[in-house]
């Protein structure tokens, strides 16, 4: 009956706009390629999809665009990929154009426009290599239009901002029909640092856009509306300006209420950075109570990230990542240390005796749909990703995995430049106008204990203000109400797990399947998903395990004569297999569990 209900809620907020934003986050781009009709193993784009879990990580060969400055992409309300954009070009997710020249400066010199500093080809053919910094821009949806903010750096001015555009597009979901309306509309002419992000705005439609002047002393605020993008106001942060500073990261919490700023470049003080954190009123788009702390340091890194429930907060700052209580009122003097830098370095292919290398430390972060953390490092040239398994839980419990996905293709410092889409407008504010209310989504990720496979961790991902929440665990047992529990199963077997989540408004239920270790070995292998990235493979073979957990799982590398070459445990998750050693040629691979036969393919080293 509850099931059913449900399903009668759910149909009915689907009818409320602000529920058209759910997973338009929900595919990620990084990566670039300098040559890109050139095929390699090294270069070209990475794509990270949340509609798998864990995340699905593969080498997409239709994305040839550029995106190692400028980064942001968009996806429609269920997770498929729309469009996305450097800051040079917009493009849909087969690769073409929808406009091929954006942000294109006629007002300065040639030589100073940042158009043609960012191309990587010549004036006959071009490649753009995306805008050169940190969340130059972002893309945002309103109703059923699409807008790209930018800014624009004049090279022979200090190369600072010197003003802030957009353009707009409409595209339907078979992407048979592309549209640009408007291009390169100027929003303002401010010198601002070259961060900017958005928030939805209290009515749960429009959208507030945030940057800052350089130094940091005042807030530039826009509001994208059914008016377009417009100038709102100049305020100032109440920071007193020490000196100037363009590098740093800034993020909205999930919840809305908090704007964080982080910076590593000397502002604060001669001995490192700092950050300052507000709080944002999403009707007005006005900050207040101003919280600042200096940060000494030795890197100009500067990261920052709030846990999906917005409980707390981090910083990274290349050696460190700290964790801060966010709703603390003391909240400075939370400070705790959660993950110090291993001294783990990405070394370049071909350059063993005289090795190049790059640290693996910890710069940008940015919060996923799934709930964890990604943590890029600084380099420009980049193999590795880590990522915080668990950022809702306190310091000891956060689970910092360092270094643990090998990418596809290299990457570089930049970050993917999206907003939280799942908030809806702010009950019972003066803003609430436009008759929509917050009725809760249940979501929710789990993975096993590496230990005892059968104990296995539930994470909620709810989101539009659930107040509580009912684990149903599908074997008969009493339903848990916890929002983060751990369950152990006392045997092996496949099991419908459902999360009800509920508020004022409404009850919303989501049940996943749930397989544990060989039931039978006729649907062992039809549970299991697995991917291998990349494929041909120069050295690390990325496997990724999801949707079954296995009790004694093995991935086996053979010949063709059926010799085994490699073995190695699968783990629920991602993997590693390191394929250096092995000479090139095609190789078979077969994954079981306790002898039960998974998934089998090929695989080519290179």
């Amino acid at each position: 009956m509850q099931i059913r209900k449900s399903i009668l809620f759910f149909i009915f907020i689907n009818s409320c706009s602000f529920l058209y934003s759910q997973k338009e986050d929900y595919h990620w781009i990084v990566g670039y390629d300098l040559q890109p009709n050139k095929e390699d193993t090294l270069y070209s784009n990475s794509s990270m999809n949340f509609n798998y879990e864990p995340v699905n990580i593969y080498h997409e060969t239709k994305h040839k665009i550029n995106m190692a400055g400028g980064n942001s992409s968009i996806c429609d309300n269920e997770g498929k990929a729309l469009a996305h954009s450097n800051g040079q070009i917009i493009v849909n997710k087969n690769n073409d154009y929808i406009e091929d020249t954006i942000n294109y400066s006629l007002d300065i010199p040639l030589n100073c426009n940042d158009w043609e500093y960012n191309n990587s080809g010549n004036a006959v053919s071009a490649v753009p290599s995306g805008l050169l910094g940190f969340q130059r821009i972002l893309l945002l949806p309103l109703d059923s239009v699409y807008f790209v903010i930018y800014n624009t750096i004049n090279k022979c001015n200090s190369s600072k901002i010197y003003r802030t555009l957009y353009s707009n597009f409409k595209i339907d979901e078979n992407q048979s029909s592309k549209k640009l309306l408007q291009k390169d509309i100027v929003i303002h002419n401010e010198s601002t640092i070259s961060s900017m992000h958005g928030v939805r705005h209290g009515n749960g439609k429009d959208w507030w856009i945030v940057n800052f002047t350089d130094g940091f002393d005042s807030i530039i605020t826009m509001l994208l509306s059914n008016e377009g993008v417009q100038y709102i106001r100049k305020e100032s942060t109440g920071y007193i300006k020490k000196t100037d500073g363009t590098i740093g990261q800034i993020v909205f919490s999930p919840n809305g209420k908090k704007l964080l700023l982080y910076t590593g470049n000397y502002l604060f003080s001669d001995t490192g950075g700092g950050f300052c954190i507000w709080d944002f009123d999403r009707c007005t788009g006005k900050i207040n109570d101003i919280k600042c702390i200096e940060n000494k340091q030795n890197f100009i890194e500067s990261g920052v990230a709030f846990s999906y429930d917005s409980k707390y907060f981090y910083l990274a700052n290349g050696s460190h990542i700290l964790q801060f209580e966010t709703n603390e009122k003391n909240l400075l003097e939370t400070k705790q240390i959660v993950a110090v830098f291993d001294s783990f370095y990405y070394i370049v292919p071909g350059s063993i005796h005289n090795p190049i290398k790059y640290s693996v430390n910890f710069s940008q972060l940015k919060l996923g749909p799934d709930g964890r953390i990604y943590i890029f490092p600084a380099s420009a040239t980049q193999r590795y990703l880590s990522y915080m398994d668990y950022p809702h839980e306190s310091f000891d419990n956060v689970g910092v995995r360092q270094h643990a996905i090998y990418m596809p293709r290299l990457f570089t410092r930049t970050i993917p430049n999206i907003p939280e889409f799942r908030l809806g407008p702010d009950d019972n504010s003066p803003c609430d106008t436009l008759g929509l209310d917050n009725h809760p989504i249940a979501k929710f990720r789990y993975e096993p204990d590496r230990i005892n496979y059968k104990r296995i961790r539930f994470t909620d991902l709810s989101y539009f203000l659930p107040e509580s929440w009912s684990w149903d665990f599908g074997d008969g047992s009493l339903t848990v109400t916890e929002r983060y529990p751990f369950y152990t199963y006392s045997q092996n077997g496949t099991y419908e797990v459902c999360l009800t989540v509920s508020n004022e408004n409404s009850s919303h239920t989501s049940c996943r399947t749930v397989t544990i270790g060989t039931s039978g070995a006729e649907d062992t292998g039809q549970k299991a998903f697995i991917t291998l990235f990349p494929n041909p493979v120069a050295d690390i073979l990325l496997v990724t395990l999801g949707e079954y957990i296995p009790q004694n799982g093995k991935i086996h590398i053979h010949d063709a004569t059926g010799r085994v070459i490699m073995s190695q445990r699968l783990y629920y998750g991602h993997n590693h297999l390191n394929m250096t050693d092995l000479s090139p040629g095609l190789y078979f691979w077969f994954a079981e569990d306790d002898g039960v036969k998974m998934k089998r393919g090929k695989v080519v080293k290179m």
